[in-house]
């Protein structure tokens, strides 16, 4: 018998099988244990050691060896009966696969299964003010967020940002919680008392496994800059220290720097950064103060420059296009401040992503795919200062959100087809993920998953991350807001989004977009008194002379909400501040020229106007120019007796929109296309869908909902062949009871006090000034 044949006879091959399937779940184990009782490192190098001189053992013990159904015995004393070593062959196969499944599932419950938090993972929680004045709490937070951001430049340090830990201030929540919530493995906790010139601050260091502090120090210094950050940069040291962290030269040089020695710029800008929280506009208006006045103090701060973008940015967003005294006059003004930061301190990754968000405001719209390569190359630009700031401080939540924003414009590529493919592969949605690892708890991040279905993928994931908001911040308004649209855009309850708008105004009466939803709202209901209030409401907070165009549009659109008549001049007026070419303005003159029967005379009057979509191919119109040559250009071919490119046009668009009806359900489905085509009988089957078949399911589009629906219903031309079908009639008459209980909810809103009345709306006006 052969050296192989007796290997094979005695099990020697088996036993090298089952002794690596056995080390293999050692490890496994091993692993998983070490890592949960913090076990140092070299154990388990110490253990692969055992497990190596054991195996040439084992294949020892396998040769002398054999497993019969006696039990184990010396090869030699083994029965000659010939199924003495299969049956031993078989209780070691059954063996080794036992143990391999073993092992599988270890292996998966290690890589993917959830598991505790990562060992260098941290959450700095804010000081608490011991001082006796609480007009202190400010220096208390600044000096946690300082440090706070002085650990988050440390690669391989995870550090929870500061949205979600200041979410526990002033709250009694055990830090085993905290760490849990949060997943982190050590919580950074301590105190401030400032008297006079003086400040004592306490700092203690906790590993959340076991709750034991790991260091606590007691500092009292003089209250000024350095000394502030003296403290910061001992404690981020000593952190890294009791965790056995290596820094790189690069690394140590800005955990130790000190960004102004003036201390009452510091203050200024810890005030500042304060106020950018919450994302109100009276306190977005003071955040510029602070941060202007910090660069007064001190005009090397590269952080105010920083904060003074954001702050600038954000406000003139917010307040409704209010440019605030202390703000640059234009977007390359405040490219310049960002400039300016990166240029004090290059290595400051806040003052990169300014960079970032200003680079993409100068690059311009980007709605719509095609843009030209120059205006891609400055977003790119804005692009890499976004990667850049977030390599240097990976903890800065807002860089994840405005990159995410960045990368989701359609202009970026070069075809909706393009953007479709990479909204596929979540290349924005990934990223906007990454920011809630380290902010868990920040409403903004949140906010960007609310939509649907662009942002999140299914309607019930948008729906958690606007409830999840209020839970995070139940006196901020955007939780409240991004309801109000979820109950309208995803079940049609335009009653219960109505009530969460008025919540919102509530908290932040200054902000023009919550009352414009309102508007909307009642418009839809058929409630135009109210629906006008709102919108004088909205107008108020805008500049008197500056109102924007979507004020203006939103004033037509609420006239054409009128289910009686169009009010054909008002319409026009409300219209006439608009510029010609706005594509709002063209569709609302294309309807009224239709209505008026005047569409061929209007399409000649605007030949130039209309060129670039009239005399160019169908395709360059749907996937090139379509910014410009919206859905109205189908309704004015037809009224103008150009029935076949209508077609055309129309069947182009029903393919067009197939991806799209995969993604969203109804809100692509435009039964107007059948009727262009002469196919009646398709229109009231797609009408049936878009009215009555998604109507009773809380979790689809009911987007029939919406402010244009009267018009479609009762003046649009292009409805007219089966205006009195039964079909069509009864889907008419199942809206309009669904409207009217739901105008009705409202009104019983309005008598339990849950809604103001018409009247109160307008005293409250009457008394709003800014």
């Amino acid at each position: 018998m052969g050296v192989f044949s007796e290997l094979r006879r005695r099990n020697v091959p088996r036993m090298a099988v089952l002794y690596a399937a056995a080390a293999f779940v050692v490890m496994q184990v091993a692993e998983i244990v070490f890592q949960f009782f913090s076990v140092p490192e070299q154990f388990g190098q110490i253990l692969l050691a055992v497990l190596a001189v054991g195996f040439p053992i084992a294949l020892v013990f396998s040769w002398f060896f054999e497993l019969t159904p006696e039990g184990i015995v010396l090869d030699k004393d083994a029965p000659a009966a010939p199924s003495a070593t299969p049956f031993g062959g078989r209780r070691v196969d059954f063996v080794i696969i036992a143990i391999l499944s073993a092992g599988l599932l270890l292996f998966a419950y290690d890589k993917w299964w959830e598991t505790g938090p990562e060992d260098l993972s941290i959450a700095v929680l804010p000081f608490v003010n011991m001082s006796n004045d609480p007009e202190q709490e400010y220096f208390s937070d600044g000096l946690s967020e300082e440090l706070l951001n002085r650990l988050a430049q440390i690669p391989q340090l995870k550090v929870i940002a500061r949205h979600s830990s200041f979410a526990y201030k002033g709250k009694d929540v055990k830090i085993a919680d905290i760490a849990a919530e949060l997943k982190v493995r050590y919580v950074v906790e301590g105190s401030v008392r400032r008297s006079g010139g003086r400040v004592r601050i306490t700092a203690q260091l906790i590993d959340a496994n076991d709750s034991s502090h790991l260091f606590s120090r007691t500092f009292d210094k003089d209250y000024d800059a350095e000394s502030i950050f003296s403290v910061q940069i001992e404690v981020a040291r000593a952190i890294t220290s009791e965790l056995h962290m290596t820094l790189t030269g690069e690394e140590e040089q800005r955990l130790a720097s000190v960004p102004t020695t003036n201390t009452k710029a510091y203050e200024a800008y810890v005030l500042g950064r304060m106020r950018l929280t919450d994302r109100k506009v009276d306190e977005l208006a003071d955040a510029v103060d602070q941060f202007a006045r910090a660069v007064e103090l001190d005009a090397g701060f590269a952080g105010a420059y920083s904060g003074l973008v954001d702050a600038c940015g954000l406000y003139y967003d917010y307040s409704g296009g209010h440019q605030h005294e202390r703000c640059p006059g234009d977007v390359e003004g405040l490219v310049q401040l960002a400039r300016k930061a990166v240029e004090l301190d290059e290595s400051l990754g806040e003052a990169w992503v300014s960079l970032g968000s200003a680079l993409e405001s100068e690059a311009g719209n980007f709605s719509f795919p095609g843009s030209s390569p120059e205006k891609i190359a400055k977003l790119k630009k804005a692009h890499n200062a976004y990667e850049r700031g977030l390599s240097l401080n990976p903890g800065q939540a807002q860089g994840y959100l405005w990159y995410a924003s960045s990368l989701a414009a359609p202009g970026f590529y070069d075809s909706w087809e393009s953007w479709l493919e990479a909204w596929k592969v979540d290349t924005w949605q990934s990223i906007i993920k990454r920011g809630l690892e380290i902010d868990p708890l920040s409403i903004s991040l949140h906010a960007q998953l609310t939509d649907y279905s662009m942002w999140a993928r299914t309607k019930v994931e948008a729906l958690y991350h606007a409830r999840r908001m209020i839970e995070i911040a139940p006196d901020s308004p955007r939780g409240y807001a991004k309801l109000s649209l979820l109950s309208w855009w995803l079940s049609g309850r335009i009653d219960e989004s109505i009530r969460w708008t008025n919540k919102a105004v509530e908290i932040d009466p200054l902000h023009p977009t919550y009352a414009m939803q309102a508007a909307l709202g009642y418009a839809t209901l058929g409630d135009i008194d109210m629906a006008m209030a709102y919108w004088d409401k909205a107008a108020k907070i805008f500049a008197n002379d500056a109102l924007p165009e979507k004020m203006h549009v939103l004033r037509a659109l609420i006239l054409l909400s009128n289910k009686d008549s169009v009010p054909m001049q008002q319409i026009m007026d409300a219209l006439e501040p608009v510029r010609i070419d706005n594509i709002n303005r063209m569709e609302m003159e294309t309807i009224m020229a239709t209505i008026r029967g005047d569409a061929k005379n209007w399409r000649s009057q605007h030949a130039e106007l209309l060129s670039e979509c009239l005399n160019s191919p169908i395709d360059d119109v749907y996937f090139g120019k379509w910014p410009n040559c919206g859905v109205w250009l189908d309704a004015l071919l037809y009224a103008s007796g150009d029935i076949g490119r209508a077609r055309a046009t129309a069947k182009k668009r029903i393919d067009w929109n197939q991806p799209w009806i995969e993604i969203a359900g109804t809100v692509y489905r435009e039964p107007a296309n059948y009727l262009i085509l002469g196919e009646e009988a398709n229109a009231l089957d797609e009408y049936e869908v878009f009215f009555a078949t998604y109507r009773g399911n809380p979790y689809t589009f009911r987007l029939y909902l919406y402010e244009n629906l009267r018009f479609l219903l009762y003046h649009d031309p292009v409805s007219e062949p089966i205006r009195d079908h039964p079909r069509f009639l009864a889907i008419v008459a199942k809206v309009e009871a669904d409207l009217a209980q739901q105008l009705e909810n409202v009104r019983d809103m309005e008598r339990k006090g849950e809604l103001p009345t018409l009247q109160e709306v307008q005293e409250r006006l009457a008394a709003t000034s800014r």
